[in-house]
């Protein structure tokens, strides 16, 4: 981390506050490219220990006989967790497809899965209104977090 970015973490929100414009321009330029390093950083480094451990961890959990999830190693007198998370995704269209069988069974499809509606907000907006106001008592609008950007004005 450069001198300017770890001069700010000391610094407090209203004394950053109070810097020039320019400066705060030049902060944000600094911590977006220090933000791409660490980010290619990491990239590399998580490919060099899957290219060392990956192999290992692979027939370890192979011989716990699991596909996915965390195993220890034990290299060089450290011990390397490694950890390859189960990444599930469901087809949409094929879970309506069983909740709705399930429900010609006379069963409560809840007993078996959560079901969560979500409305695309461009939907919403080209929604009629009286499908919106349907709508309007479930839904909550709250803003996110700012964003700012800072640009020489030419």
């Amino acid at each position: 981390m450069s001198g300017n970015l770890a001069q700010i973490v000391e610094m407090d929100e209203t004394e950053l506050a109070t810097l020039p414009t320019h400066r705060l321009a030049a902060l944000l330029e600094e911590h977006a490219i220090a933000k791409a390093v660490l980010n290619a950083a990491e990239r590399r480094l998580t490919a060099a220990l899957d290219m060392r451990y990956g192999g290992m961890a692979a027939v370890a959990r192979k011989e716990s006989g699991k596909d996915t999830g965390s195993v220890t190693l034990i290299a060089d007198g450290y011990k390397v967790r490694a950890d390859l998370p189960k990444k599930v995704e469901w087809n949409q269209q094929a879970l309506l497809d069983a909740v709705n069988t399930i429900r010609s069974w006379n069963e409560d499809p809840q007993d078996y899965v959560t079901i969560d509606v979500k409305v695309a907000e461009s939907k919403y907006n080209a929604w009629p209104t009286s499908i919106r106001r349907l709508f309007e008592p479930a839904r909550t609008v709250s803003t996110g977090k700012p964003v700012y950007k800072i640009e020489r004005n030419a």
